[in-house]
């Protein structure tokens, strides 16, 4: 229903697009001038990039070629004009080119010793870069002062004349390479056309707030982001955060008021960065991650939170009583309040938060919920609720059966920070309610908050802690690429001190596993550079970086890595696979008998390891080569089962089936028998090896000798006049193996990844190819359930009842007999037999087993279907509800959007009822899951869901988000007249 809305969305935007030419490139982001202004005596010039709207920028430097390039990404080049500078000390001249996906202006400069300020403007839009000549001897590392402090007219008509400039920070010299990314939004790009004149709105600038530009009170944007709706205290709302699973490509600042946590301690002495990082007492610790390596969390919980500065220096004070200043009382002029002026419910808050310290949550929750019942106009009551659901989270935690009440403790959780999303805590909040998403095993939901918070909050203390949070996530769940590139922005942003020993050690791990060891290689120097105990304390970087030597062939320093880990991770998983991998250097470096012996040591010491499983890979290798085998076995008779092929094989085949080590098994025994000329050994191994999950190059080597050993069995069998063998064969792999595999396994992979991806005509060809090639019992169920299951997808009703109608369902096992009755239930629904069908879905509810989740939604949402058709709605409503209450509860069973589509109809449905709070709150949890595109839509049906509420601030910022980020969409249109309407109704309430 979603992708209808969308559709109809899409085609009324399409409608409306302007014909004419002028039309469409107004539309477009354009450059529209390039100005200058010099000032040769002071060594300053500035460059003004007149732009037609606001989009995206990032600067770069090449300061070997004397060149600063502005990247004004989706831009255009539209009238403006390169410049070339005569006589000035700084510019030679402005080049510009349009890129791929950008344009491109290039200042040329006569010398690389310059500072630059960079500023973005909203109305009219412009791209501000002023340039300073640096006096020789400036250290670029210094900041600089500002540029000017008096009002300038940039061009005739560009401002209004009149308008004073406020002084602003101090900008900083320009010395990193790049700066990130910086969205600007400007209202209203049809005003800004050339010729109009518009008063300069001072915006936030990306690093360097320029000075000596004029400024109206304005509108100030926050820095890398899109400007935020506010709430009843002006104060911005967290409803702009991107949504939950999104690629957020901008790359957040940390603001400069603001120093990051772990790098200046409180003493104001600076932290010697190999020291080891200590937790801070009061901070709740992170949701478990996927771990690699058992020994390694203590590593991991060492650093898993960030010291949170103020916030935790606040809790202390309240738990000691000391002389630590509080947060809140201060008066106007910043003078901090008598110590005998307690806020109200201060005591108990701090009685709440030794509760907690002490993991009495109970007692925390009360103290913390008695501060809302007393105090509700106490400056720390936001901050109460945050910590009382918190405390709650933490005690449903520990019950056995508390995964249903922990999703309603979360939405809470997550419902109050959003209203107090302007709270000083409320970054802490996030960042919070984004760990227990982790623990509840919503990893897509918690990196989109861990995403959303760096973006909203960039400047908080916990800005570091998220994305540490979010890179760590990422590498434990394999998603390798996004690990790399979260650990490179969190180095970014925190060079020194905090995450950056962490980051440093596990963006190497993470080159490690991307295959790219020589550059894992430099982030290991600087780690060790930094902090050297840390390979004593986490088992896998030291794994990984003895890894990395030996995919580089430095073997003495592979060795001895390798070597360590044996002596201080000798529990660890991955040090049998070290010492495995010592033997495999032994074998490269021509020593086979210290091999041997490295190998034995590992069968003996590690048994039912990986380590023991490469080993006896290895060893059975070895044995392949008769000469060294022969030598070995004269000296050591012990080595004879370990050295013979096919029983090492066989034995790895037999104790280790599920091994991706014991593919590599298979693949060699298989070739080992077609080397002997024993074919149906060979095919009944390989095909054994084809019906497993596979590495590609691993599959791609089995069909090849899978192929090969076909063919060689059919030439034995026509040499023996064995026709109806050949006759089986072709039956069973097909007459076209070497352009595709014909066999049940693959082919019917393929037919069901068609099934599910909704590619019935494709699907149904292949399931129809498959049933020729005589699979067995099992396969064939898998084979008439999919016939069946499209054929009814397809409309074909009777083409499908007479396929069922041959099988014997009640004689099939209990799961698959569930699946055909489903299908029947269908067919009845169809008919209009709704009292039989909805009989069959009770018999289909008391076969099905509680594991079979996608089964189970099914059955519901068709219950919901057949009592809504019966004009139940009451007994729909529920059906529906459990549908959707099952598929959120099991995410990893069923596929985001199909959990999006299922939860939006139940908003829907609670909507038409007038449920209107549950609609606004199911609407407003899928935001987590749905596409930008989406959004549009989740957000006008909040807004109805408010209008009917009569919620007039809510109904504001719910469109002015559908104003500024969706300005051309229908639904927007849609939620201006049902505003206007609304605001009539209001004015005029005594009318109906």
């Amino acid at each position: 229903m979603v992708g209808c809305w969308l559709a109809a969305c899409l085609c009324l935007v399409f409608m409306g697009q302007p014909k004419n030419a002028a039309a469409i490139e107004r539309n477009r982001k354009n450059l529209l001038k390039v100005q200058l202004k010099s000032e040769k005596e002071h060594g300053k010039i500035r460059v003004v990039m007149r732009l037609n709207q606001g989009g995206y920028y990032e600067i770069a430097e090449d300061r070997e070629k004397q060149r600063l390039l502005i990247k004004l990404y989706e831009f255009h080049n539209f009238g403006a004009e390169p410049l070339n500078v005569v006589e000035d000390p700084l510019l030679l001249g402005v080049d510009i080119t349009d890129r791929n996906h950008y344009l491109e202006v290039a200042l040329r400069l006569k010398t690389n010793s310059y500072a630059y300020n960079a500023s973005l403007f909203e109305t009219p839009a412009m791209c501000v870069i002023d340039l300073r000549v640096l006096e020789p001897g400036t250290e670029l590392s210094v900041a600089a002062a500002p540029l000017s402090g008096q009002a300038e007219t940039l061009a005739a008509g560009d401002t209004v004349s009149g308008e004073k400039a406020a002084a602003s920070p101090p900008g900083k010299v320009a010395a990193a390479a790049s700066s990130p990314l910086t969205a600007l939004k400007t209202e209203g790009a049809e005003s800004l056309w050339p010729g109009e004149k518009e008063v300069v709105s001072r915006i936030a600038a990306l690093e360097n707030p320029v000075a000596d530009l004029p400024m109206d009170s304005g509108k100030v944007l926050l820095p890398e982001t899109e400007a935020a709706p506010v709430g009843k205290d002006g104060g911005p709302l967290l409803e702009m955060l991107p949504l939950a699973g999104s690629k957020i490509k901008t790359e957040p600042m940390i603001s400069t008021e603001v120093p990051p946590p772990l790098t200046q301690p409180a003493s104001g002495t600076i932290a010697d960065p190999s020291a080891p990082l200590s937790r801070p007492a009061l901070v709740v610790p992170t949701a478990p991650f996927v771990q690699e390596a058992e020994p390694g969390k203590r590593a991991l919980a060492e650093a898993e939170a960030p010291g949170v500065g103020e916030a935790e220096s606040r809790d202390e004070a309240l738990l000691s009583g000391g002389d630590e200043k509080p947060i809140f009382g201060a008066d106007a002029t910043g003078l901090v309040a008598p110590e005998n002026l307690m806020l109200p419910g201060q005591d108990l808050f701090a009685q709440g938060l030794k509760a907690y310290a002490e993991e009495d949550y109970a007692a925390a929750v009360d103290f913390f919920s008695k501060i809302d019942e007393l105090f509700p106009d106490s400056p720390l009551l936001p901050e109460a609720r945050f910590r009382a659901y918190d405390a709650r989270a933490q005690m449903v935690l520990k019950e056995d059966d508390g995964r249903e009440k922990l999703i309603a403790v979360i939405d809470d959780f997550l419902a109050a920070a959003r209203a107090h999303a302007d709270h000083q805590e409320a970054p802490w909040a996030f960042l919070q309610v984004a760990r227990l998403y982790e623990k509840m095993e919503f990893y897509d939901e918690g990196a989109g908050l861990y995403r959303a918070l760096l973006l909203r909050y960039p400047g908080s203390p916990f800005a570091e802690a998220a994305n540490f949070a979010l890179a760590r996530l990422n590498f434990f769940l394999k998603r390798y690429d996004d690990a790399l590139n979260d650990f490179s922005t969190l180095l970014e942003r925190q060079p020194e001190g905090g995450f950056a020993v962490y980051s440093h050690y596990y963006r190497a791990n993470t080159l490690v596993y991307l295959g790219r060891p020589r550059q894992a290689l430099e982030d290991y120097r600087v780690g060790i550079e930094k902090n050297p105990v840390f390979l004593q304390n986490d088992a896998l970087s030291l794994y990984l970086l003895g890894t990395a030597y030996h995919g580089l062939g430095r073997f003495p320093e592979a060795k001895e890595y390798f070597f360590r880990m044996r002596s201080l991770f000798p529990g660890d998983i991955h040090t049998p696979l070290a010492l495995a991998k010592i033997g495999e250097i032994l074998l490269l470096e021509g020593k086979p008998a210290e091999a041997m012996s490295m190998f034995m040591t590992t069968v003996k010491e590690y048994p039912e390891s990986e380590g023991d499983i490469v080993s006896r890979l290895k060893m059975a290798i070895l044995g392949q080569d008769e000469p060294v085998r022969e030598r070995l076995l004269r000296d050591h008779a012990e080595y004879t089962s370990f050295m013979d092929c096919e029983k090492a094989y066989l034995y790895l085949l037999e104790k280790h089936p599920e091994s991706p080590y014991t593919a590599i098994a298979r693949l060699d025994l298989g070739q080992l028998y077609l080397g002997r000329q024993e074919y149906r050994k060979a095919r009944l191994v390989l095909d054994e090896m084809l019906s497993r999950q596979l590495e590609p190059g691993l599959r791609e080597a089995a069909f090849t000798t899978l192929r090969e050993t076909l063919f060689a069995e059919i030439r034995a069998l026509h040499e023996d006049r064995k026709n109806s063998e050949i006759v089986a064969l072709q039956i069973r792999y097909g007459e076209d193996f070497l352009s595709r595999p014909t066999s049940v396994y693959p082919l019917l992979w393929v037919g069901e990844a068609l099934h599910e991806e909704g590619c019935e005509a494709a699907a149904l060809k292949v399931y129809q190819e498959v049933d020729k090639l005589k699979p067995d019992y099992e396969q064939s169920l898998k084979i008439k359930w999919g016939l069946a299951d499209l054929l009814c997808r397809q409309k074909s009703f009777g083409a499908a009842e007479t396929l069922m109608g041959g099988l014997e369902i009640d004689r099939m096992p209990p799961f698959w007999r569930a699946r055909m009755l489903l299908l029947r239930s269908r067919l009845q629904s169809e008919k209009g037999q709704l009292p039989e069908a909805l009989a069959t879905l009770g018999e289909v509810r008391r076969l099905l087993p509680q594991s079979a989740v996608k089964e189970r939604v099914a059955a519901a949402e068709l219950e919901a279907e057949l009592w809504l058709r019966r004009e139940e709605k009451t007994a729909s409503r529920e059906s529906l509800s459990q549908a959707v209450k099952t598929a959120f509860l099991f995410p990893g069973e069923i596929p985001a959007a199909r959990r999006l589509l299922l939860g939006y109809r139940l908003a829907r449905v609670l909507f038409e009822e007038r449920d209107y709070e549950g609609a606004v709150s199911w609407f407003a949890k899928l935001a987590l899951l749905a596409a930008p595109e989406e959004a549009a839509e989740l957000l006008y049906w909040q807004l109805l869901c408010q209008v009917a509420l009569g919620r007039e601030p809510e109904v504001d910022t719910l469109l002015r988000r559908l104003q500024q980020g969706f300005q051309a969409s229908s639904w927007t249109a849609a939620a201006r007249v049902a505003v206007d309407d609304f605001r009539w109704r209001q004015e005029n309430s005594s009318l109906k």
